[in-house]
């Protein structure tokens, strides 16, 4: 049942070293994994973040009728007042993925956005285009359900 690596540490089935299952249970080990899980969620909060000042970035830029977006919109299709919702629908939504109790509901409306924006290169032959969206779909939800398994999991440092 136990082996040895050679070095003369034994082994567990030859995979696992029994100091480190020991090491897991006592206090540093403990603590290891704290910093670990304080780490991922760090990392989880930083990214959420950026998501949050990107988006409401973009929505200011697309209310205020920065050129390069009322070009867009009228290439597309689009009326002025969608440009304005969709700018105000993402400065809201972003401003909501800082705070804890409406992060998801931000991160929901943002993804439906995203799926929207995805759709309008799509039609318009911009696939290229489509790419970023994508990207920023996928971020959304990678935040969203690390975080949601954080606060449901254990507690958040």
């Amino acid at each position: 049942m136990f082996k040895h690596d050679g070095l003369g540490a034994p082994t567990h089935l030859g995979r696992t070293p029994l100091n480190a299952v020991y090491f897991a249970g006592t206090r540093a080990g403990r603590a290891s994994v704290q910093i670990r899980h304080a780490l991922t969620f760090l990392r989880v909060r930083a990214l959420g973040l950026a998501l949050a000042a990107l988006f409401v970035l973009l929505g200011l830029t697309k209310l205020f009728g920065m050129a390069p977006w009322r070009e867009s919109f009228f290439d597309w299709g689009y009326p002025n007042g969608f440009r304005l919702l969709v700018g105000f629908v993402e400065a809201c939504a972003g401003g909501c993925l800082l705070l804890r109790r409406a992060a998801t509901a931000g991160a929901v409306v943002l993804g439906v956005t995203m799926l929207g924006a995805i759709g309008t290169h799509l039609r318009s032959g911009e696939t290229s285009y489509a790419l970023v969206p994508a990207g920023l779909f996928a971020l959304l939800v990678v935040v969203t359900l690390r975080a949601r398994w954080e606060t449901r999991g254990r507690p958040s440092p």
